[in-house]
């Protein structure tokens, strides 16, 4: 368990390599299934314990509604979540589970339990306290750039490598799968245009920390009638160090907040 020391993440002491042997055999790192099935399929199981996917997309594409998504999927299946919610309040969120649902018996039948934290000034140090103290499996932060680091830095480079650390850092002294989301910047011009992982939004040490990351864009222009409409949302697993990387089409119908895959 990490040790939250003066706002910092302590890193675990080294071993040697005998220490590893006398373990005995070195164990698969667990997963937390999404239950998209291809996504799944992609990620070699689902959301990988102890390390930290990225979850990126422009504003307005979706990125927390897919994020409740998976957590719905998650607390059906019984397994415990942790969401930092550094925007919204915890009675939006469960505004929007309840409008994906449809029936409040449904999420009063969930297996699994939900924690919200809803500061808007939370640091990741009280987060990995937070996730530390309880039983959770998975982690979700929505999102990197909001996150409070309260030392003093030169600009947003700065600041988004230090978070990045930290919560990659976290990441591996917790017993959950961390979901982090985070923007593209603003200078990605066409919005219609599959990115790249280079366009994550302020350093380039988000992507280098991540054990995967999960793009999303939306291929075609909105119709007039788009907060109605279906909307069709692409999906990339830009990068994946436990396996595959690949692409998946969803179906987003914005009103109800429901995802489903093509």
């Amino acid at each position: 368990m990490a040790a939250i020391i003066d706002d910092q993440i302590e890193e675990r002491q080294t071993v040697t390599l005998m220490d590893l042997l006398r373990e005995g055999d070195i164990p698969d790192l667990a997963r937390v299934p999404t239950r998209f099935r291809t996504l799944d399929y992609i990620l070699g199981g689902g959301l990988t314990k102890r390390r930290v996917t990225i979850l990126a997309a422009r504003p307005g594409v979706g990125k927390t509604d897919f994020a409740l998504a998976i957590a719905r999927n998650v607390l059906r299946s019984g397994h415990n979540i942790y969401l930092a919610a550094l925007e919204a309040d915890a009675h939006e969120t469960l505004r929007r589970i309840q409008n994906a649902e449809g029936n409040d018996d449904k999420i009063a039948a969930y297996r699994g339990r939900m924690e919200i934290n809803d500061r808007a000034d939370s640091t990741v140090p009280q987060i990995a306290a937070a996730v530390n103290s309880g039983n959770f499996d998975l982690v979700i932060v929505d999102y990197l750039q909001n996150l409070s680091y309260p030392h003093r830095v030169n600009g947003y480079y700065e600041k988004a490598t230090a978070l990045s650390n930290q919560v990659r850092v976290a990441s591996k002294h917790s017993k959950a799968a961390w979901l982090v989301l985070s923007q593209f910047s603003r200078e990605v011009k066409d919005e219609h245009t599959e990115p790249h992982i280079s366009a994550l939004r302020d350093s380039g040490a988000i992507e280098q920390d991540a054990y995967a990351v999960i793009c999303l864009w939306e291929p075609n222009e909105r119709g007039e009638d788009h907060e109605q409409l279906t909307r069709e949302v692409s999906l990339k697993v830009a990068k994946n160090r436990g396996g595959k990387v690949g692409k998946m089409n969803m179906n987003f119908q914005m009103a109800a907040s429901r995802w489903e895959e093509e």
